[in-house]
């Protein structure tokens, strides 16, 4: 009787090591399958990507309109809820949020891409104090 009782006590943690690793296999088999997906989907973008080149070709391009921005000028915002980036590019973090009206001075344009760097000309709709610098996209303003 003795030795069961030391057998379910060393089971235990015994049990508790095999579920833990079998969890953590499950994760690792999750990373990886997604991994997979993401490679044979840009295969197949790829694919699709050459496909659809003379299609593309044939077509006309759409006409856009996107607002002329120069370094030096103020713009409006034409959205809610834009977002004021820590940097250009949607990977900088957001500092707040501006809010259709808020006026920015733009300090500093890209000759490729469509991000601008701006300073808040006055505290904005969102709650950002004045000449709080930053980036958005130049789609945003008018």
């Amino acid at each position: 009787m003795a030795r069961q009782g030391e057998t379910g006590r060393l089971g235990w943690p015994v049990l508790v090591a095999v579920r833990v690793e079998r969890l953590s296999m499950k994760i690792i088999g999750e990373r990886i399958r997604r991994r997979l997906g993401m490679v044979v989907a840009a295969a197949v973008a790829v694919l699709l990507g050459v496909v659809g080149v003379t299609a593309a070709a044939a077509a006309p391009a759409p006409q856009t309109s996107v607002t002329r921005v120069s370094a030096g000028s103020t713009k409006t915002v034409d959205a809610s809820g834009l977002r004021l980036r820590s940097k250009p590019g949607y990977s900088g973090w957001v500092k707040g949020l501006l809010y259709r009206g808020d006026r920015v001075f733009i300090r500093e344009t890209y000759a490729r891409g469509a991000w601008v760097g701006v300073v808040l000309k006055t505290r904005s709709a969102g709650g950002l104090p004045k000449l709080t610098r930053g980036y958005v996209h130049k789609s945003y303003l008018r």
